[in-house]
């Protein structure tokens, strides 16, 4: 039997790739994403280009200049980065039939009992993830196809290094595959266990397996078994599929306290729009609504929750149900500063949103 049981599919530099996206001229330069070079921000995503002139991610954005003189410099935009999250998740939920996620730009998924040694069925399910998501979403996937979970992390991995969108890992590929890797990319060894097996002269794990391991055991101590369980290409990990996000949240700040309810309710109708984007994309509904409110003059935000009678998806129902919500504020006798949405109680997406009767008695 080939295993060919699951997979990762994952965006690289996930931050450097949206802004690319959102922004074509930025495609033929080297760019980093990170926090202000003046209050020692971090690069956070660095581009393919950033990358090969010795940029690391975590490295300080003042220090990014000197290793590569041509660079472009953005700011971390996580609200922008959710949403083509939320976009780029459910495409692969289109196609995987649910997803464990991984951070905001990568998931493992199941593949069905049928495809695990028919090769040729795999290619084509792979091939449809990737042009699914680079039509839809826009970005690159690379996907990693193996026995278990780590090891199909790990193939998407090598796929990007060769330049290949998909690597597939078989059963009897396992033993190949996982010789030349460094063991500290192995789950489980960090910067001390790393420093053990360098003293014990271990840089790979073809060196890792080749060692006695009474030796490994008695350096490692009882996380040893672990991962020499992983150097033979072993995880018992399962992959938690989940069909859907558990939620979906929005927010706007207002660029300076807006006390007046008129203007309060447009940016309501705007983030119920794109609501409705977010959930339409993902095939969903929501039976609980919270909305959040941040007042100018208070440290933290007010949120008030109801439960819908019946699931809705689309924006005039999200609105009726974020002004009952809004009703119940004090918006209009105090100034706000952030508005939000959260759209929890979410299930497949069902062709019927009455206005009426929205909430439970």
């Amino acid at each position: 039997m080939s295993g060919f049981r699951v997979g990762y599919a994952v965006v690289p530099a996930f931050y450097a790739a949206v802004e690319r996206l959102d922004d074509p001229a930025l495609r033929a330069r080297p760019i980093v994403v990170g926090g202000d070079p003046r209050k020692r921000g971090k690069v956070q995503s660095a581009s393919r280009e950033a990358l090969a002139a010795s940029v690391v991610v975590g490295m300080a954005m003042n220090e990014v200049a000197a290793r590569c003189p041509d660079v472009v410099f953005l700011r971390t935009n996580m609200k922008r980065y959710r949403e083509v999250s939320s976009v780029l998740q459910g495409a692969m939920r289109e196609v995987s039939r649910g997803l464990e996620t991984d951070g905001l730009a990568a998931g493992f998924f199941e593949l069905e009992s049928e495809l695990h040694a028919d090769r040729e069925a795999v290619d084509r399910l792979s091939k449809t993830l990737v042009e699914h998501v680079r039509d839809d979403v826009g970005l690159p996937v690379q996907l990693g196809i193996a026995p278990v979970k780590f090891l199909a992390r790990l193939a998407a991995d090598a796929g990007e290094d060769e330049g290949r969108a998909v690597t597939c890992v078989s059963q009897r590929d396992v033993d190949g595959f996982l010789a030349p890797i460094a063991v500290e990319r192995l789950p489980g060894v960090g910067a001390k266990t790393l420093a053990v097996l360098q003293e014990m002269k271990i840089e790979c794990v073809r060196e890792l397996r080749a060692c006695d391991p009474r030796m490994v055991e008695r350096a490692l101590g009882r996380q040893a078994g672990r991962i020499l369980a992983y150097a033979r290409g072993e995880d018992p990990a399962p992959v938690r599929v989940a069909p859907h996000p558990k939620s979906v949240s929005l927010h706007v700040t207002f660029d300076a306290p807006v006390t007046e309810r008129e203007s309060v309710e447009k940016k309501l109708a705007v983030l119920c729009q794109d609501a409705e984007v977010r959930l339409r994309q993902q095939q969903l509904e929501t039976s609980r609504m919270t909305l959040k409110l941040r007042y100018d003059d208070a440290d933290k935000p007010r949120t008030w929750t109801r439960k819908l009678v019946r699931p809705v998806a689309r924006a005039e129902a999200l609105y009726a149900a974020g002004i009952h919500l809004l009703d119940r504020s004090e918006v209009g006798l105090r100034a706000v500063r952030l508005l939000g949405l959260t759209l929890a109680g979410l299930s497949p997406h069902v062709e019927d949103d009455r206005q009426l009767d929205l909430f439970d008695a």
